[in-house]
């Protein structure tokens, strides 16, 4: 009973500074993971918007000009847009 308060205190200090190192590790990972998701995101939505693009300047169907130009553009800027998010947070 008597030995576990009779503990050194450097190795309290040693064990902490041990889990605080592990705990930077961890968040680093997670930061990392999250800025890889958001350059994909912001790859995406950056091919989306120059598919929109081409395929407004080509108008192959002109029916669909309308929803490609503001539908499509709209979708990539919101794609990259979130991809900053990730990447900035």
């Amino acid at each position: 009973m008597t030995d576990s308060f009779n503990h050194d205190p450097f190795d309290a200090a040693a064990s902490n500074l041990e889990l605080s190192e592990k705990a930077l590790a961890n968040k680093k990972e997670i930061y990392a993971a999250r800025q890889s998701k958001g350059v994909k995101l912001m790859i995406a939505g950056a091919i989306l918007g120059f598919f929109s693009c081409v395929i407004t300047m080509t108008n192959p169907i002109p029916e669909l000009y309308g929803i490609i130009l503001y539908g499509l553009t709209s979708l990539a800027i919101c794609i990259i847009c979130l991809g900053m998010y990730f990447v900035f947070e």
